[in-house]
This record gives C-alpha cells, structure tokens and sequence, in this order.
C-alpha cells in the first residue's frame, strides 16, 4: 500500500512537473518570439529612419541651394554650385541636373553635352513636378547604364515664378547597401523593400533584378496577405511562405516578418525584416530535449525547472530593474534640460537689464525735463489751464509707455503652460520691440521682411501686420520659448557685429529678418554682416556649453536650447551657414494652417 502510495506520489510529482516544465517551455518559446520580433522591428525602424533622413536632408539641401540666385537665374555660378553639389556627393549621387519650367536639360554633371538641349518632360516624375512644382522623388528605376537608381527633384522659383528644377540622380544601390545590406537576422534572415507597385527594389536574395513579388503572392495567400498590408502602409508583425531553391528542388519556406512604411516626400516604399521559421526556433531546440529527457527523470527534471524558474525571476528582475533605470534616467534629462532652458532665461536678464535701462532712459530724461518745465511755469505763472492739461497729458502718455514696457519684459519671462497659436510676424515685432533701443544705440539697424508669393513688403510696427493674411503666418507653439530662440539669435548677431564695426571701422551693423511662408511651413531668416563663423566653429554652434565669447560672456546653452526648442518642442528645424559679409541662421516651423498658398 505504502509502494503504491509512492509510486502515487512519484506519477503525481511526475506529472506536475511534465506539465509546469511544458508551460514554462511554452512561456520562453512565446517570449523568445517576442524578443525576436521586437529586435526585427528595431532594425527595420533604424533602416527606415535612416532612409527618410537620408532624403530628407538632402532635400532641406537642394531646396536651399535652389534658393540660390545663381541657381534661380542659373549662370556660370549655378553651374559651378552643381559642379560642387556632385564633387561632394559623388558617392551618393550619379549626376546632378538643372532642367528648366519646360523639362528642357540646361545643364548636367558630370558633363554630357549631348544631353543640353534634350526634353525629359515626358518622363512620368518629371511630367509630375512640372505640373506640381513641389518636391518629388521618384520611384526606383534601372539605369540604362545598369545600375538601380531614383531622381530627386526640387522645385526653383523666382519669387513666384516657377524656374524649373534642380535634380539629382541618386545611387539607390548606395543607399540599399548602407541601411538595408547591412542587416542581418539569424544565419540567413535579411531585409527586403518593395514599391507601391509591389516590385522588389532590395533583396539580397535577388540582387538587381525589380521583380514583382505579386508572383509568389498569387501562389501563398498568407504571402498576399502580407503584401496587402505592406502595400496599404500598415506596419506590424506576419508570417508568409516563399519559394526556395535548394540543389534542383523549389522548397516553400515559411517566415517571420517584420514591416513598416518608408515615407520619402510623398513617395512610398514598405519595408520588411525577415528570418526562416525554423531558424526562430533553434535556440529553443536544447530547451526541448532537456525536456524529454527530464520525463523520464523525474526529480532531475523537477530541479531544471526550478533552475530555470530562478533564471527567469533574476532575468525578470533585471529587466525591472533595467526599465526603472531607464525611466530615471529618462526622467534626469528632461529635468537637465528644464534647468538648461531656465539657465539660459537667467543668462538672458542681464541683457533683458540693460533693454529695460534704454528703453526707459529717453523718457525718463523727458519726464525730468517735464517736472522742471512745470516747476518753472508755477513760478512764472505764464500758463493757462488748458496747456497744463495738455502738458500732463504729455507726461501721462509717457508713464503708460513705460507702464507697458515692462509689461512686455513680464510677459516675456511669464512660464508657457499651454501651446497656442503664433503670427510670426508678431512675435518677431515683439522681441524686436525689446531690443531695438539698445541696437539702436550700438549703431545696428534691424529690419523686417515678409516675402509671400506676389507681395514683399516691410515691416515697422503693427499697423504694417494685416489680419487678412495671417492664417499664412500661423504655427502653434509656446510663445515665450519661440521670442526666447529669436531673442538668442539676434543677440548673438550683435555680438558678432559689434567687434567687427570697431574693427574695420563699419559705419553700421545690420540684421534682415526675412519671413517666408510656403505651402507647409515657414522659413525665418536671420542675415547679419558680422563677419560669419568660422568654418572650424560651425559644426560646433549648437554643442551644450560651447561658446566663442568666454565664460565672463557667456554659459554657450544659448544656441544648444535654441535648437532643442525648435526641433524638439516644435519639431521645427534650425540650421545656420555662412553668407556674405556674415552669417545667416534659419528657423524652420511647420504652419498651423498648411496648404493654404504655394510655396
């Protein structure tokens, strides 16, 4: 009884033991998955990200070279702008071209003359951006040379008038090699893009062959099934079978895929991260067969799985500890920036002191002058009722400016909560409002102008600004932070002009403020004739604490917090380059209205 009892027992235990090792098993089977995928889509959202930066730099690029009045009228500089675009580029580009408004080749490099004078205009991407004048990238083509490529295609306008396009034919093989060749999952999984025609444009499977992968879709309904997400911009986690060759025979092998859109400028490709079934379960292939060796091993089966029950609780809490970690450290630097903002606030109220004194010292002198004036005619008693009225009238209107200038310094430190609606132009008036006294009396002019297609005027106070066009105007932000960015900019072009007047004796410093709004953003330039940054200094400007001026001068966050505030709170853009006589700085924010006028 007592034997059977155990043997009870020992089946019992037996089974207990079967069945909680098979749960775990199935857990890390499901988790291993897990992991697996979570690292699949990782790769495939850096091969994406780095896709759609890639082209969107290189438009941000061209469209300010296309800017360019040499490119715009296009004489023998535009062409020595496109010689150095290719020279720089060169392993990125296979030629650059500059076509006019009729798709009428003008110029090319490397140097075809053949090719001047030839009409493209009937080629589909061309027939698009001559008929759209926006920016336009094709789809993937080959070459009759024998290489895959795409052509990037800018708009050049002068003024409002469209001009035709600058172009650039870019090695997409280039571009397959760097973000997708790269990538490697298992020991034969890859990445492979497809079109918005569902053509195969990267596989190292196939090379360069575009074949259309509709073809195994029509023999797999799981493979059609994944296309149909793919080519409707889903992204996610599928499964699909496709044909392999091993020796003579065509083998159906099942995969794991992960996938996700690439949006270049309006363009669409879909992307997908790759690996054999059978390859995700490899590494539990040992798990397994220590499992069937432990059924018939009861106790030495009971402690693996107590093993692996303790491996996991320690993996588990490592993987807390590791996420709490994180959420600290997370958390650290948005109080390290919160204080860097509000450092760089404090730096600026010495400058925002010395406003206040030149702003009030003019009227402080007439109001000095108005009570001695009052005291000299209370003595004289040559006066009437009604001057002194006025007279107190005068002094009052005084008061009230004063009273209202430093409202505007309150209101500029006052603490953003809510995002709200900004015309630029205001917003520029009103940081101009505060500095002008003071580079007033350095001997810098600063001046403001907003360029909208058929009308370019100037700016000198409200009543300049019309309400009828300002939804061209508007973006959405934190008012105090975007004064705090154009405040920063325009005191640093001071400080670069001041030296360079007393240096070369310039009779006077100046600053344009250019404001132009396009279809889906505005661009607000600041172009000083300070002399420039030097060239070791400009990949450098907007470093944390980096600074030209001397810690006495300044802490160097100025421009670091400039940019965060623009491409991370307003997911704007700011950049700065060389220009004639100085340096220009752009801001780049997103309309709050789009689409409202070509750009």
């Amino acid at each position: 009884m007592k034997g059977f009892l155990r043997f009870g027992i020992l089946i019992i235990l037996f089974t207990a033991a079967f069945a909680a090792l098979y749960v775990s098993y199935a857990e890390v089977r499901k988790k291993s998955l897990e992991k697996l995928s979570e690292r699949q889509m990782l790769l495939a959202k850096q091969a994406v990200t780095g896709i759609e930066e890639f082209f969107s730099s290189y438009t941000n690029m061209f469209m300010q070279y296309a800017l360019a009045p040499e490119m715009v009228n296009f004489d023998n500089e535009g062409k020595r702008l496109i010689r150095t675009l290719y020279t720089f580029n060169k392993r990125q580009f296979r030629a650059v071209t500059r076509y006019d408004e009729n798709g009428m080749i003008i110029y090319t490099f490397p140097e075809r003359p053949e090719l001047v004078g030839t009409s493209v205009a009937d080629q589909a991407h061309v027939k698009h951006i001559l008929k759209n004048k926006e920016p336009l990238l094709s789809d993937v083509f080959m070459a009759v040379q024998g290489y895959q490529t795409v052509t990037l295609n800018i708009p050049v306008f002068d003024g409002a008038v469209f001009k035709g396009v600058l172009a650039a034919l870019v090695d997409f093989e280039y571009v397959g090699a760097k973000y997708l060749g790269s990538i490697s999952i298992g020991e034969t999984g890859y990445a492979w893009m497809i079109d918005r025609e569902a053509n195969l444009i990267f596989s190292p499977a196939h090379g360069k062959n575009l074949i259309n992968v509709k073809f195994e879709a029509d023999k797999y309904p799981d493979s059609k099934e994944l296309g149909d997400k793919m080519l409707s911009g889903e992204s996610g986690f599928s499964t699909y079978t496709y044909d392999t060759v091993a020796g003579d025979r065509v083998i159906p092998v099942k995969k794991l895929a992960a996938f996700m859109p690439v949006h270049v400028l309006g363009n669409f490709w879909s992307l997908a991260v790759a690996i054999p079934e059978d390859e995700a379960y490899d590494d539990l292939s040992g798990f397994y067969q220590k499992m069937l060796f432990i059924m018939a091993v009861m106790f030495a089966a009971f402690a693996f799985y107590i093993n692996v029950v303790f491996r996991m609780m320690k993996l588990s809490l490592m993987n807390t500890e590791l996420a709490q970690r994180v959420a600290e450290e997370v958390e650290k630097r948005k109080e390290q920036e919160r204080m860097l903002l509000q450092q760089a606030k404090f730096t600026s109220m010495g400058e925002m002191i010395n406003a206040i004194a030149h702003q009030w010292r003019q009227p402080l002198t007439a109001i000095g002058f108005g009570i001695q004036e009052m005291g000299e005619m209370s003595k004289e008693r040559h006066h009437t009722d009604e001057y002194i009225d006025d007279y107190v009238r005068f002094l009052m209107g005084i008061v009230m400016h004063m009273s209202e200038t430093i409202d505007d310094f309150r209101n500029f430190f006052r603490p953003d909560k809510d995002r709200v609606e900004l015309d630029i132009r205001r917003t520029v008036m009103a940081v101009h409002s505060i500095i002008n006294s003071q580079f007033s009396a350095a001997g810098i002019k600063v001046t403001i102008l907003c360029e909208t297609p058929g009308r370019r005027y100037e700016v000198h106070s409200e009543k300049d600004i019309t309400d009828e066009d300002t939804e061209l105007y508007t973006v959405e932000g934190f008012e105090g932070e975007v004064k705090q960015v154009f405040l920063n900019i325009l005191q640093n072009a001071r400080d670069a002009i001041i030296p360079r007047m007393e240096l070369i004796n310039m009779g006077q410093g100046s600053v344009a403020v250019t404001i132009t709004p396009f279809s889906k953003y505005i661009d607000i330039d600041f172009t000083d004739n300070g002399g420039g940054i030097k060239a070791e200094f400009l990949d450098k400007v907007f470093d944390p604490y980096f600074t030209t001026k001397g810690e006495s001068v300044g802490l160097g966050i100025g421009l670091f917090m400039s940019k965060t505030i623009i491409e991370e709170h307003m997911s704007g853009f700011l950049m700065v380059r060389n220009v004639k006589d100085g340096a220009r700085f752009s801001v780049r924010l997103n309309r709050k209205y789009p689409d409202i006028t070509e750009g």
